[in-house]
C-alpha cells in the first residue's frame, strides 16, 4: 500500500506543476507595442542668399562719435557719473583714513 499511496501523490504533484506552469505560460503580460521613432532631418540648412560684408567694426559707428571707438573710463559723457569719476578728483583720495601728524 506504501507504493501505492507514493505513486498517487507523485502523479497529482507532476500534474499540479503541469497546470501551473502551463496557466504561467499562456497569461504572461504581453509587452506594449512601441511606437515607431519619428525620422530625424539630417540635412544641412540652405543658407541665405547675401553677400557677405568683412569690417573691423560695428555698423554705423566710428572713432570720432562720443562713446564708439573704446571711449577710456567707462564711455560716460557727463562729468563725475559713472566708472569715469573714480579717482579723478585733484590728489590722492582715502576714503575712512585719518592722517596722523608726527609728534606735534
Amino acid at each position: 500500500m506504501k507504493n501505492t499511496t507514493d505513486i498517487i501523490v507523485l502523479v497529482v504533484a507532476f500534474v499540479i506543476a503541469l497546470i501551473v506552469s502551463l496557466v504561467g505560460f499562456f497569461t504572461k503580460p504581453e509587452p506594449a507595442a512601441v511606437a515607431a521613432p519619428a525620422p530625424i532631418d539630417t540635412k544641412l540648412p540652405a543658407l541665405p542668399a547675401s553677400d557677405v560684408v568683412m569690417a573691423d567694426a560695428l555698423p554705423g559707428g566710428s572713432n570720432n562719435a562720443p562713446g564708439a571707438g573704446g571711449q577710456p573710463g567707462g564711455g560716460s559723457t557727463q562729468p563725475g557719473a559713472g566708472a569715469s569719476a573714480v579717482g579723478t578728483s585733484n590728489g590722492p583720495t582715502s576714503v575712512g583714513v585719518r592722517q596722523v601728524g608726527m609728534g606735534r
